[in-house]
């Protein structure tokens, strides 16, 4: 294939820096690049905590991590250094083809200093002077359909806008020696619960999980696994805390161990957040909880494999990320519903 003068390019790079989530809707666009260029080599570009959930990905090359100076102790000569040592990195790769899907200021410089003679962008700003192959949108409203937009500007129709996290033999294995060591067997389903969130306004109630895992324990006969990050651990322990039943609270692990255990589980209830893809990334079916943000955008798994979105019975939502109310729409989600789409999960499994 040609693109803009360009025969079978050797090196392409796809960038969307910032948010787990988000560079996991861009796993489409690497497995469409792969079809289509079996013997490029691609790369991906994204801070290190998030291009983490790509490593090791069999459509990849390598993943570049970006930290650009950030938590480098010492002057901003150092820094600056830090930031020029990464150029020379990127540089060197003799990058054909970079797509931007993230297309912050950041991002666009570093398509600019990459070298590419094809900058594939949106138009926005000045920063869209960046990009001499221009994004446009298609019709549809979904955030994965919006990504893959980028190799639509390149002339290319992707299969599928569904991504799929490939795990390797040891990521999986390793998963099911963690459920041997902490008791939980295939005689009884196991729920995965992410209470955490972003923002305040995406947190459904501690109080609401805790009386669902409980409820799901005592009526639905399910084991309950929780995963936590660094920034919400506290909020995890207080929903246990405030739980009648026992349950299991994972441990710090790498992103992708802790993607081999969301797997290995036969559903996941999530607030809207990063680690709410994964789970439809790895086949789990998901109950995603939304509060502000449109669901229609953000949870394109609706109605596939038992995915659903929850979302307030309510008019009009502020659509802030930190509620404008005495009581954030999410609250309105009642316990019940949440329920009834796991117990509906677990009925069509059984």
């Amino acid at each position: 294939m040609s693109i803009s003068g360009i025969s079978d390019p050797k090196t392409i790079l796809v960038t969307r820096l910032r948010f787990i989530g988000d560079v996991v809707l861009t796993i489409p666009v690497v497995r469409a690049l792969r079809q289509q260029f079996p013997d490029a080599r691609i790369y991906y570009l994204a801070e290190r905590a998030m291009g983490a959930i790509l490593e090791g990905d069999p459509d990849l090359d390598g993943v570049l991590s970006y930290d650009g100076g950030i938590g480098v102790s010492g002057t901003w000569y150092e820094r600056f250094m830090c930031q020029i040592k990464f150029l020379k990195i990127l540089r060197s790769h003799n990058i054909d083809i970079v797509i931007d899907l993230f297309c912050n200021p950041r991002s666009a410089l570093l398509t600019l200093l990459s070298g590419a003679s094809i900058r594939v962008g949106y138009d926005v700003r000045i920063r869209g002077a960046v990009y001499n192959v221009k994004i446009r949108r298609s019709g549809s409203i979904k955030v994965s359909e919006a990504y893959l937009d980028g190799i639509r500007a390149l002339g290319m129709e992707p299969e599928t806008s569904a991504p799929n996290l490939i795990l390797s033999p040891a990521e999986l294995s390793w998963a099911e020696k963690w459920f041997y060591k902490h008791g939980l067997s295939s005689d009884e389903p196991v729920v995965c619960v992410n209470p955490g969130a972003s923002w305040p306004a995406k947190t459904w109630p501690g109080q609401s999980f805790a009386t669902l895992c409980d409820r799901l324990i005592q009526k639905a006969g399910v084991r309950i696994v929780f995963i936590q990050g660094p920034s919400n651990s506290d909020q995890v322990c207080a929903v246990i805390e405030a739980m009648i039943e026992d349950a299991i609270l994972v441990e710090y692990h790498p992103i992708r161990q802790i993607s081999a255990l969301i797997s290995r589980c036969q559903a996941m209830v999530s607030n809207d957040s990063g680690p709410m893809h994964i789970g439809p990334a790895v086949a789990t079916p998901t109950v995603g909880i939304f509060g502000p943000s449109d669901s229609s955008i953000w949870f394109p798994y609706d109605g596939t494999i038992g995915h659903s979105a929850i979302k307030p019975d309510v008019a009009r939502c502020c659509g802030n990320d930190v509620c404008t109310e005495a009581s954030p729409c999410i609250n309105g989600i009642s316990v019940t519903s949440v329920f009834e789409a796991v117990a509906r999960i677990l009925a069509g499994q059984s």
